[in-house]
């Protein structure tokens, strides 16, 4: 007789499978649909990358000063995108949209930030 067992709550879900008298099997299983994650892909872009730091900085504004030079690169795409907006004392700050997608892009690709 088996069982199976679901969990992950926020990261890529595992099931167990238990057989009396054998070792338990751990199947990764993707909780997104094949087609979407054909779409989007198994790695977040650049720009979801950056977003999701400026998220998880844990503060309202972040100087552009603890940003790389690629990250800095990125900045006018995603002003003009309205996805960050950048103050005159050159502190980065997500928009609304920009912190909906940083969410989004953390639990689409939980593993990344695990």
């Amino acid at each position: 007789m088996e069982a199976a067992r679901i969990s992950g709550a926020g990261r890529m879900p595992e099931i167990e499978i238990v057989a009396r008298g054998k070792p338990p099997k751990i199947i990764k299983e993707d909780w997104v649909d094949p087609f979407i994650r054909s779409l989007v892909g198994y790695r977040a872009d650049p720009e979801a990358r950056l977003l999701v730091h400026i998220l998880d900085s844990g503060k309202r504004e972040v100087p552009i000063s603890r940003l790389t030079s690629s990250e800095i690169e990125l900045l006018p795409k995603l002003e003009k995108l309205k996805r960050v907006t950048i103050s005159r004392d050159l502190k980065i700050r997500l928009t609304k949209l920009g912190a909906i997608l940083a969410r989004g892009a953390k639990k689409l690709y939980p593993e990344f930030w695990s």
